[in-house]
């Protein structure tokens, strides 16, 4: 029961540091850029949501899918950072977001949170390559153990669930550094990234060629 427990409480915390909600919050500020509060509660519900489906799926089924699809961790490793390098040039040299919306743009905004509460948000920036990866590990080690494979998937909802906190209660702190603000943190997190989405090839490429980095 104590290496149950153990395992449970690993899973989280190694979960929760790899999704860092605390320091996603920027870029989710810069993504719903223009979004009402109504829309960004709708953003966080649905990502985390997603995000916990799909690591759940993944703690079930993910070592038979790399099998079915002869893909490996290092090949989602790049994907996911190609993915999150074009966000980030659009977060960088994107428009700069307008203070009032004609029903257009507003009917655009409407479109695109349901765009954004999967793709990036809730993958690959919840449920991103390291966190898929590290469930795979975990579902590994617990298979065969019926308390540990729950306690995984606890882990899993505990951590979405911690994660939807922090976003709600974090962007009305970001809100008030006001538009300006936000317009730089933009840009900053978009630099920031794409280092981290450069990150994440370097570390498919590396880990599939076995490659070592001086």
């Amino acid at each position: 029961m104590a290496s149950d427990l153990f395992l449970a409480l690993l899973v989280f915390a190694t979960l929760f540091v790899i999704v860092d909600p605390i320091g996603m919050l920027p870029f989710f500020v810069a993504l719903t850029q223009g979004f009402t509060s109504e829309d960004r509660r709708y953003v966080i519900r649905r990502s985390t949501i997603f995000a916990t489906v799909l690591l759940l799926a993944f703690a079930v089924l993910g070592r038979y899918l790399f099998l079915l699809l002869r893909i490996t961790v290092y090949a989602f490793e790049i994907a996911g950072g190609l993915l999150l390098f074009a966000i980030a040039f659009d977060m960088l040299f994107g428009d700069t977001p307008r203070t009032k919306l004609s029903p257009m743009d507003r009917d655009e905004l409407l479109a695109r949170r349901e765009e954004v509460g999967i793709v990036p948000l809730g993958m690959p920036l919840l449920a991103g390559p390291g966190a898929i990866s590290s469930v795979v590990i975990y579902a590994e080690t617990a298979s065969g153990d019926l308390v540990s494979t729950i306690g995984l998937y606890v882990a899993i909802v505990l951590t979405m669930i911690v994660s939807f906190v922090v976003l709600r209660l974090g962007v009305q702190i970001l809100e008030r550094v006001g538009r300006v603000g936000l317009i730089a943190i933009s840009r900053v997190m978009g630099l920031l990234l794409a280092a981290i989405a450069v990150q994440f090839v370097i570390g498919g490429v590396t880990g599939a060629f076995g490659l070592t980095i001086p």
